[in-house]
Formats: structure tokens, C-alpha cells, sequence
């Protein structure tokens, strides 16, 4: 199809015309060439009497030849193709959509990474707490002897005996409230990445009238659906680690991850010209065909490199560094899960343990457990709290990595703090039922909370865990029986 590229109503339709024209005549802007004619005299007409909405022109000063060029940005942050001209592409507007960058919208997300890291490192601290403790009473038990060997202090220790109280009963309200956020957050998450595969296969979605503003868009949807994969791993792991991962909780977290990639994916490469919405505005140039000024194909102008990289490489980074690390974690969480699940299930008395058997699983099974119980198997259990401590390393380092990208958003200013709405505030409050039972459950215990909510004549009873057949929830009730973790025991009353 030949080009008619003196022709206003031609170059300016679309933006493949535009780049099509620029690259025929060889890429090369000069007074003569009719194209560049063209382009400089819509240019200078507009930027006589700006539209606000789309702004631009704050380096304009006067009728000019204008030096532009329409290229392809190929970095690694970049990846997309624009017009380029410093003096008229200034100021050109870029604000992202508020229903995803919104203030209150940014806080939500926020809390989520703040408070999945404030899980993990209290989870971590309840668990090593008594054991510090006691290493450092061992030593102060040491040095007395030394000093006073004749006289051996053995009345309990009262300051280790309150502390480890502390620690159990902070540990096990972070393990209920654990498995609420994790619920929480799924839940959050697939509404999040259900609307942005639904936005980015809808162009007036994101409401985006400037590549610009797509491009804002497009990032922070990227770093959103990183938001449905890191913090959820990281909660199931944790969950795994601490043998509190149920078969809804699990469904629901590889639901919510499975989404999320697919999410992820959706915004991996950069947006099509297509997406952008036409303004509806009907006093463009007559020099620019009664049509949009090439401006709005303007790209990221700024002399900040946190700029240029933050818009694009927030999500770049997530998807081809980070992600492939948070697959093959979630492979050894599900690995993990389905041999708890088995090894509870074959020991359980009940007819689908019968059916494993039968099957010939015990044969897989069996090695296994007699293996964890032997020489090797203790040296193996150092190994695996050496991985596990390495994992979990990454882990937060990558998730600090996230928090800081999207602290990025706002020093850029891709987050605009004065649209606040009735929408921004409510999803704030996403996160207050999680942290008021948390709160309640550390000032009064799981016991309190949970007494209305389980009928006559159960309760919740503590009892003490049994790992003679490696399940991890099982427990050894008073008559002898072995339960699952997940039932309630029945009490007297």
C-alpha cells in the first residue's frame, strides 16, 4: 500500500502511519522533506493554544523547525516505540488510571507486602525465641558454676519461664492469623488480576489518552500481579513450614498464584498504540486533519534514570528474575503439601488410607519415613533448616525489592495523593478485620475468640502433636485415638 505522507489525514489516522512515513523517508527531518512539513506545521499549530488534557508543548517558545524523530525503545526497561521531540513533548500528561493507582489503591497493596513480612520475621522470632533463651540460661548457668561451683542456682529461671510463655502464645495467635491473611490476600489477589486481564483486553479499561499514561498503567498492573505471586508464596510457604497449610487454603493459594502468572504475563510485553482512547475533543488543528497531534505517542521524557526504569523495569525485573525463583519454591511447597497429605492420609485409619496402601504408596512411603528417623535423616533435617533459611533469605530480599519498586511508583510521581474517593478509602480498610483479630487474639488468646463460633459440645482443646508416623497434623487425644489436626476434639464437659 503506497503512503501519503504529505497528506495530513493520512499520517496523523494512526501511529503505524506515522512511524511508516518517518522510516520511508529514511529517517532524516529536514526542512525539505514534506513529511517533516507535515508534522512541524501541526506541531506549531497546536502548541499556539494547548488542550489541557493532553497537554505538552513546555519547551515550546515559537513557530519553529522542530527536530523529531519516531524510534524504538529497545533497553531492556524500555522495549516500546514513540515520538520524540523534547520541546513539545514536555509536560505531556501521563496520569495513570486511580482505580489502580490510586492512593488509597497504593496503601492496600503496601500493607500487603508490610504485613506478610511482619508474619514471616515474628513467625521466625516465636520459633527461635525459647531456643535463644535457653541458650543464653545455659550460659549464665555456666558462668555461676564458674564462678560459685559449690552453689548451683536450681529454682526455675522466671524471666526465660514468662518469655517463652510470650513466645508461645504470640507464636500461636500468628499462626491463626497467618492462615486469615492468606485467605485474605487470595481473595484480594484474584479480584485484582481478574480486572486486569479483563482491562487489558478492554482499551477504555485503563482510560489511557497518552502512551504515557498506558505505559504508567501497564507498570504498576505489572507490579500488581507481582503483588498475586511473591507475598502468596511467601504465605504458603510459611504456612507449609508450619504445618498449617489446609487442602482450602492450598487450593485457594495455587488458584490465586495460577491467575496471577497469567496476569503477570498479559502486561509482560509492552502495550499496543490501539489501547490508547481517542479524546473527545473537536478543535485539534486543521494542519493536524482534525485530529490528535502526534504528542500523544510521546514517551517517557525525563532527565531521572529511576524514571525511565521504574515505569518499565518494576515489572520486567519481577517477571524474568524474580518470578522463575518464586515457580520453583512453589514447586517444593506443592511437593511438600502432597506428601503430608499423603503420609496423613495412609495413617489415618480411614478408607482412602486403606485405598493408598493397596495402591502400593507405603512402598514409596515407607523408605522415606524409616529414612527420616536414622542417622542419615537427622543430618538430613540440618541440611533442609539450612535451605530453608537460604530460601526464605531470597525470599524477603526479593520482597523488599517489590516494596521498594513500588515505593519508586510514588517518587516518580505515577501515584497522584489528591484523588482520593469513596473507593480509595474503603480499600484501605481491606485489611483492618486481619489485623483486629490479630489484635484480639494476642490480648486474649485463640480460645476467647473462638468459643462462640464452634458449637456445643466442642471446643478447642491444646494437644500435644504426634510425629511417631511423620503426619503433620496429627494429634493423640486423651482415649488413645489419633485425629486430624483440622477436626475439632471432642471434650468432656
Amino acid at each position: 500500500m503506497a503512503r501519503n505522507c504529505s497528506e495530513p489525514s493520512y499520517v496523523f489516522q494512526d501511529f503505524d502511519h506515522l512511524q511508516g512515513c518517518y522510516q520511508q523517508h529514511g529517517d532524516i527531518v529536514t526542512a525539505n522533506n514534506p513529511f517533516a512539513r507535515v508534522v512541524n506545521d501541526c506541531l506549531n499549530d497546536y502548541c499556539r493554544d494547548p488542550f489541557p488534557q493532553l497537554g505538552g508543548c513546555g519547551g515550546w517558545s515559537g513557530p519553529t523547525e522542530l527536530n523529531f524523530s519516531v524510534t524504538h525503545n529497545a533497553s531492556v526497561f524500555m522495549g516500546y516505540s514513540s515520538f520524540n521531540n523534547d520541546a513539545t513533548c514536555a509536560d505531556v500528561k501521563g496520569d495513570t488510571n486511580p482505580d489502580i493507582a490510586g492512593p488509597g489503591i497504593f496503601i492496600a497493596y503496601m500493607m500487603q507486602l508490610v504485613m506478610i513480612m511482619y508474619l514471616w520475621f515474628f513467625l521466625r522470632l516465636s520459633c527461635s525465641g525459647p531456643w535463644v533463651a535457653s541458650y543464653f540460661s545455659k550460659r549464665r548457668s555456666l558462668s555461676q558454676e564458674l564462678i560459685s561451683p559449690t552453689e548451683k542456682n536450681k529454682s526455675p529461671n522466671p524471666v526465660k519461664a514468662k518469655a517463652t510463655q510470650l513466645f508461645h502464645r504470640h507464636s500461636a495467635a500468628l499462626k491463626h492469623i497467618l492462615v486469615e491473611f492468606q485467605e485474605a490476600q487470595c481473595f484480594f489477589m484474584l479480584a485484582s488480576q481478574i480486572a486486569i486481564l479483563w482491562s487489558t483486553h478492554h482499551t477504555a479499561a485503563y482510560q489511557s489518552y497518552t502512551l504515557r499514561s498506558l505505559l504508567g498503567n501497564y507498570s504498576i498492573a505489572g507490579l500488581v500481579s507481582s503483588t498475586g505471586i511473591l507475598p502468596v508464596v511467601i504465605g504458603l510457604w510459611t504456612l507449609q513450614k508450619m504445618h498449617k497449610c489446609s487442602t482450602w487454603i492450598f487450593a485457594l493459594s495455587v488458584l490465586t498464584i495460577i491467575v496471577s502468572e497469567v496476569a503477570l504475563f498479559s502486561t509482560r510485553d509492552a502495550p499496543s498504540m490501539t489501547q490508547i482512547m481517542p479524546m473527545e475533543y473537536t478543535h485539534w488543528p486543521a494542519s493536524c486533519a482534525n485530529m490528535a497531534p502526534p504528542l500523544v505517542y510521546c514517551g517517557i521524557s525525563s532527565s531521572r534514570i529511576e524514571t525511565r526504569v521504574l515505569i518499565r523495569g518494576g515489572s520486567i525485573f519481577f517477571s524474568q528474575w524474580t518470578n522463575p525463583y518464586c515457580l520453583v519454591v512453589f514447586g517444593l511447597v506443592v511437593i511438600l503439601w502432597i506428601h503430608s497429605l499423603v503420609v496423613n492420609t495412609m495413617y489415618d485409619g480411614s478408607q482412602r488410607g486403606s485405598i493408598l496402601e493397596s495402591i502400593g504408596v507405603a512402598r514409596v512411603v515407607s523408605p522415606i519415613q524409616r529414612l527420616s528417623q536414622s542417622t542419615w535423616g537427622a543430618w538430613l533435617r540440618r541440611v533442609m533448616v539450612f535451605v530453608t533459611g537460604l530460601v526464605e533469605v531470597v525470599l524477603i530480599a526479593a520482597l523488599v525489592m517489590d516494596m521498594t519498586a513500588f515505593q519508586g511508583l510514588s517518587v516518580i510521581e505515577l501515584i497522584d495523593w489528591s484523588e482520593w474517593s469513596f473507593g480509595q478509602i474503603v480499600a484501605i480498610t481491606l485489611w483492618l478485620p486481619v489485623v483486629s483479630k490479630y489484635l484480639y487474639w494476642f490480648m486474649f488468646g485463640t480460645r476467647a475468640y473462638s468459643k462462640a463460633r464452634i458449637p456445643s459440645p466442642y471446643k478447642i482443646v491444646k494437644q500435644r502433636t504426634d510425629t511417631t508416623h511423620g503426619g503433620y497434623n496429627s494429634v493423640v487425644v486423651q482415649s488413645g485415638r489419633h485425629i486430624k489436626g483440622n477436626q475439632i476434639a471432642e471434650a468432656d464437659d
